[in-house]
Formats: structure tokens, sequence, C-alpha cells
């Protein structure tokens, strides 16, 4: 993969469709042939022994870091805020792919940032294995769990010509399988030329 070919690979989906594991089994699978990096990201909340392998900021130093422009992309959602380092830009200079846990809401500001380097993936899951995590979770009642899937029904991203899409209904190995050959497999060349990207936004 020379320079010009790297990617960020922009991971969406429902809350409970699995993307932290999924992130987890990636970054045990990839080796320095694949060149893609898991970047983590900054959020402000504290970490869960169960949860994503993010790290905390306090809402003080992530406001600094934002304003010195060390994120590359950061949004707000469900009362946290969230970052992605700008360390990625210079991993992309070096020809070294990205795999980023994204938002659904932010994509729009995402590609524009990236343009054609950035490539949506979206993360299914049927209802009902959904269902099935999100009870087992225990952070919600039956109730909150049907508001849940809905939202994500409802806040499904329209499926682009480039939008990849991996089947996470199965068990882990098997959606970690398929996450990674399709970021392996993903045709890179582009007609495309080069634009500028990244910084604070």
């Amino acid at each position: 993969m020379s320079v010009t070919e790297s990617r960020v690979f922009y991971l969406m989906g429902a809350s409970g469709s699995g993307k932290d594991s999924l992130l987890r089994g990636c970054r045990r699978i990839f080796t320095e042939a694949d060149r893609c990096f898991v970047a983590h990201r900054y959020i402000t909340r504290e970490p869960e022994l169960a949860g994503e392998n993010h790290i905390w900021l306090s809402e003080q130093e992530f406001a600094k870091r934002q304003q010195l422009g060390a994120f590359a992309m950061h949004w707000q959602a469900h009362g946290r805020r969230y970052g992605v380092g700008a360390e990625i830009n210079h991993w992309l200079d070096q020809g070294i792919s990205v795999l980023v846990n994204g938002s659904r809401s932010y994509l729009p500001s995402a590609q524009a940032l990236y343009h054609h380097r950035l490539v949506p993936v979206m993360i299914e899951v049927d209802d009902d294995t959904l269902r099935q995590r999100l009870l087992l979770r225990g952070r919600e009642d039956a109730a909150e769990v049907e508001r849940r899937i809905r939202r994500a029904r409802e806040q499904a991203v329209p499926l682009g010509k480039r939008m990849l899409r991996v089947d996470n209904s199965a068990d882990l190995e098997a959606g970690v399988d398929a996450l990674v050959r399709v970021i392996r497999g993903y045709g890179i060349a582009s007609d495309l030329p080069d634009r500028a990207y990244g910084g604070d936004c």
C-alpha cells in the first residue's frame, strides 16, 4: 500500500452491535503487512472493564486539547465528548490506514475532512440479536431496549456504493473475520486525486 492509498475506515453501528469487540479483535489480528492501525478514542467517560479501550479525559483536558488542535475529529453524544487524535493524520501520511470507531451523526463532517479517503463501514445486527445483547448488558430495561432498537432503525445510514457492510449477528470470531476480510480486500485504487484532510473542525 503506497502513501497515497491509505484510508480511514470509519466504523459505525448501533449500541450493542459489537463494535468494541470487533476493534479488539482487529488489534489482535492486524500485522505489519496490513499497514492498518486501530485508533483509540479520547472520551470524557471513565473506562469500564468490559467497555471500550479508550483514553479518559476530563472535560477541562478535552477542551484544552480541542483548542490546541490535538484532535483530527471530535463530536458530542449522550452527554459525552469524543475525539480521535490528530496522530491519525501522521499515520495516513506514512501510508498507514486507520480503523476508527465513528459516529453516524458525525459521518458528513468526517467525509468533508477526508473525502474519498474515508470509507464508511456499517456493522449490522439483526433485531433479535441486538435485543439479546442489550438485555444481557443490563444497562436498560426492556422498554428502553426496544426504544434503542427503534432508534437504530430510524437512524440507519443510507448505503452508498462505497459503504462496506459487515454482519455481526453471529459469534464474535465470525464478525472479526468478516471485518478484517472486507478491510484487507477493499479496492484501494482510486481515480480521484488526493485532497487535503485532517485538522480540527
